[in-house]
C-alpha cells in the first residue's frame, strides 16, 4: 500500500516562507557583520576617532553626524578586510574628508622607534627649532631690479606681538624692515603650509596704519565664543599702507596662509596671483586615538562673512590665475608695470622699463644676424655658443645675452647692465656701449 503526502502551498504561507527568508537572511548578514569586526584590528581606533570627532569636531551637529558614520564603518565588512594600518588610515581619511578638509587619519608604528641610545644622538627638536633653523619662514628676502621687495614665506611661526625680542618676531620685523622703501612688495606663499594665527595678524599688520582692522572672526566650540582678530596698533617695523602688495599662491598654499591671502584681498589690500589654494580654512590640532592612529580635527571655524569662511573647501581664488609655476613673472611684470606708471620720470622707473623688457620673450636671431655681432670690442669678446651669444670681459663670467631689439641685449643674469651695438652710416657695428641702470655708459670700440 503506498501513502502519497501532499502538501499545498497557499498565498498565506508564500508570504510566512518569505518572511522567514528575509530574518535568515538579516541574522546572517549581522552574524557575518560582528565576526569581521571581531576580526578588525583596528575597530578600536576607529572608535576612538569616532569619539574624538563627536567631542572636538567645531559644528556639534556634523561631529555626531560624521562620528556614527565611522562607527558604522568601523563595524562593517569592508574596514574588517583592512589588513594594513596605513590603508586603515587613508580610508577613514578619505570617509571624512568630505566633511572638512582638514580631517586627516595617519598611523605611525608605535614599535618602529629609535632604541634610546640612537635617540641620544638627536638633539630635541620642535617645530619651533625647525623654523628657527628656517629664519621663522622668512626663507628669501630680496630687493629685485626696478626697487620690488620680494619674500618668501614658508610657515606662519608664533609670535608674540607685545615681546619685540621673541625670536619669531624679530625675525618679521627684520625681514619687513629689509623691504623698507620697496616701491611694491610680493609675497610668495606657495611652499607654506599654514602655522599660527598669531603670525597672520602681525604680519598682516604691516600694511596697514595703525588703526586696527578686522581680520577675521572665529567660533571655538570648546569655548562657545568667537575670537576676532584685528591687525595691531603697533609693530616694530616700517608700515606699508600704500606699497602695492601681490600675494602668490597654489595648491600647497593652506590654512592660516590661506587666511592672511584671503583676509588682505578681502580688505582691498592684495592682489592674489597663481592657482587656487588648498581650502583648509578651519583651524584645529592632532588628536591620539591609539594603537599609532591619529586624527587632525578643526576646533573651530571662520564665522560667516568672514575672510576665513570663504576658504574652507573652496580655497582662495586668484585674481590673476596663472599656473604655479609662471606666477612670480606675473606678480613682478604687475609690480613694474604699477612702478612704471606711477614714477614715470623716476629712476626707479628707469630700472623698471629694463626688468620689466627683461622678462619679455627675446627675440630670435638668425646665424647671419648673430655673426654680425661676433667680433673683439676692447676688452670684451663677443662669440657664439650654440644658439646663444655670450660676453667675456676679463675675468668675469661669460654671460648669455638676450636680444630685446634695436641692436640691444640684456644680461639675464645682470640685471642691472645692457649692451648697446652702435652702427655706422653704413650699417656697419663699429662700438659696443656697455649701459648701467645707475647712468654709466662705457663705450668699446670693435677691433
Amino acid at each position: 500500500m503506498r501513502i502519497t503526502s501532499r502538501l499545498t502551498v497557499t498565498s498565506e504561507n508564500l508570504i510566512t516562507i518569505r518572511f522567514a527568508i528575509v530574518v535568515i537572511a538579516a541574522w546572517l548578514q549581522l552574524c557575518a557583520i560582528s565576526f569581521a569586526a571581531e576580526q578588525s584590528p583596528y575597530r578600536e581606533s576607529a572608535e576612538a576617532i569616532a569619539a574624538l570627532i563627536e567631542e572636538r569636531y567645531v559644528d556639534e551637529a556634523v561631529a555626531k553626524e560624521v562620528a556614527s558614520l565611522v562607527r558604522a564603518y568601523a563595524v562593517g565588512e569592508k574596514f574588517a578586510r583592512i589588513t594594513d594600518p596605513r590603508d586603515a588610515a587613508a580610508a577613514l581619511t578619505a570617509l571624512l574628508k568630505p566633511y572638512d578638509s582638514h580631517f586627516t587619519v595617519t598611523w605611525k608604528d608605535p614599535e618602529a622607534r629609535p632604541s634610546p641610545e640612537t635617540l641620544k644622538m638627536l638633539p630635541e627638536t620642535t617645530f619651533a627649532d625647525w623654523a628657527a633653523l628656517r629664519n621663522h619662514g622668512f626663507s628669501d628676502i630680496r630687493r629685485l631690479p626696478g626697487n620690488i621687495g620680494y619674500l618668501n614665506l614658508i610657515v606662519f611661526s608664533g609670535v608674540y606681538p607685545d615681546k619685540p625680542e621673541f625670536p619669531a618676531t624679530e625675525a618679521a620685523t627684520h625681514a619687513l624692515s629689509a623691504l623698507s622703501g620697496a616701491d611694491a612688495i610680493i609675497i610668495d606663499l606657495r611652499q607654506n603650509p599654514g602655522g599660527a594665527a598669531s603670525m597672520v595678524e602681525y604680519l598682516a599688520s604691516f600694511f596697514f596704519d595703525s588703526e586696527p582692522r578686522l581680520l577675521g572672526e572665529t567660533y571655538y566650540r570648546s569655548s562657545n565664543e568667537v575670537y576676532q582678530s584685528y591687525t595691531l596698533q603697533k609693530v616694530y617695523g616700517p608700515r606699508f599702507p600704500e606699497t602695492p602688495l601681490y600675494l602668490i599662491v597654489n595648491g600647497r598654499t593652506a590654512s592660516a596662509a590661506e587666511v592672511f591671502a584671503a583676509s588682505l584681498s578681502k580688505l582691498g589690500r592684495a592682489i592674489i596671483i597663481g592657482e587656487i589654494t588648498g581650502g583648509y580654512g578651519n583651524p584645529g590640532r592632532d588628536y591620539d586615538a591609539g594603537g599609532g592612529f591619529s586624527v587632525f580635527i578643526s576646533t573651530g571655524r571662520a564665522v560667516d562673512k568672514s575672510a576665513g569662511a570663504d576658504v574652507e573647501k573652496k580655497g582662495v581664488v586668484p585674481d590673476i590665475t596663472v599656473p604655479s609655476r609662471e606666477a612670480f613673472d606675473a606678480a613682478y611684470k604687475l609690480a613694474l608695470e604699477n612702478v612704471i606708471a606711477r614714477n614715470t620720470q623716476a629712476n626707479d622707473a628707469f630700472e623698471a622699463r629694463w626688468a620689466l623688457g627683461g622678462l619679455r620673450e627675446p627675440a630670435r636671431l638668425s646665424k647671419k644676424k648673430m655673426a654680425a655681432y661676433v667680433g673683439e670690442y676692447n676688452d670684451y669678446a663677443i662669440y657664439r655658443d650654440r644658439n646663444v651669444l655670450r660676453a667675456a670681459y676679463k675675468r668675469r663670467p661669460h654671460y648669455a645675452l638676450s636680444y630685446i631689439g634695436d641692436d640691444m641685449f640684456a644680461i639675464p643674469d645682470l640685471p642691472g647692465a645692457r649692451l648697446l651695438f652702435e652702427r655706422d652710416e653704413r650699417g656697419n657695428i663699429v662700438r659696443l656701449v656697455e649701459l648701467t641702470t645707475f647712468g654709466e655708459a662705457t663705450a668699446h670700440l670693435r677691433q
